[in-house]
């Protein structure tokens, strides 16, 4: 005898928590915030995160202690550092799991990669990118690197190096780079520099280090303005006008072979 399929059921909604419940929540990440800004040490933060923090959990639909990724996105935006490397030390890829959005409550992909991009954390960066490289293939890492939130709620959707090019930041361009992310972005890059927005020693060091990891291609016709910001070698190359110098191919060829080694140049010789 054929079974009959069963019947069809609407799916339940998101059970809501009761408003006493969400105030609770609301009042014990308020205080986990003020010992995060404040410079609590690090056991103290551990203790509270573990023990006295507790946030709600549609999916179980109860309260549950505030993830470890959660913690992280605190650490970063308030430059703990230690605590940065305790969450990764102790969790590892677990601390770089996001909360979901606050709004559509989707996953906000790699958003600790972002945050420390847009803040400038480079220790916390290289921190994160240790964890990632300790514990992903080399094709995993790229795809991490350059993975785009597939909610629009957080920087636009943009990946981690479009973040460092837009915020000018040019040392955590170039560890995003060396560690494999896709160099994109120059557009971007070169309209920082006409328009002068940010410093413009670190909005070209962005733009030098897009191209000698990346290629060499103009995007449109450039402005000759720049030709004063670039220098006459680079904006004819970039331009399409002459092929890169010497020093440049050697340049490109150590960021393809041992991308690490660039910020360990001398001085006359980084970018």
């Amino acid at each position: 005898m054929l079974l009959s399929p069963p019947p069809l059921t609407s799916p339940s909604p998101p059970r809501c928590p009761p408003p006493e419940l969400l105030r609770e929540s609301e009042r014990c990440l308020f205080a986990f915030y003020r010992l995060v800004r404040s410079g609590a040490p690090v056991w103290r933060l551990e203790e509270v995160r573990r023990l006295e923090v507790r946030v709600w959990d549609e999916g179980l639909g109860q309260l549950e202690p505030l993830s470890p990724g959660h913690a992280l996105v605190y650490a970063l935006v308030h430059d703990r550092t230690d605590y940065c490397a305790m969450l990764l030390r102790s969790y590892g890829r677990v601390a770089l799991t996001p909360p979901p959005c606050a709004f559509c409550t989707r996953s906000v992909g790699a958003t600790h990669l972002r945050l420390a991009a847009t803040y400038d954390r480079q220790e916390a960066l290289q921190l994160i990118l240790d964890t990632l490289q300790s514990s992903l293939s080399p094709a995993e890492l790229r795809s991490y690197l350059d993975s785009r939130s597939p909610c629009s709620h957080l920087d636009s959707g943009e990946t981690a190096v479009a973040v460092a090019v837009a915020m000018c930041h040019s040392r955590c361009l170039l560890m995003l780079l060396a560690s494999g992310a896709t160099a994109t972005g120059l557009e971007a890059g070169l309209q920082q520099l006409e328009a002068g927005r940010g410093p413009k020693q670190e909005a070209l060091r962005c733009v030098y280090f897009l191209l000698l990891f990346g290629h060499a291609s103009s995007p449109r016709p450039l402005d000759s303005q720049l030709q004063c910001i670039l220098g006459d070698p680079l904006f004819r190359w970039l331009s399409g006008q002459a092929p890169p110098t010497l020093l440049l191919h050697a340049l490109r060829s150590i960021a393809r072979t041992a991308p690490a080694a660039i910020s360990t140049l001398p001085p006359g010789l980084r970018p």
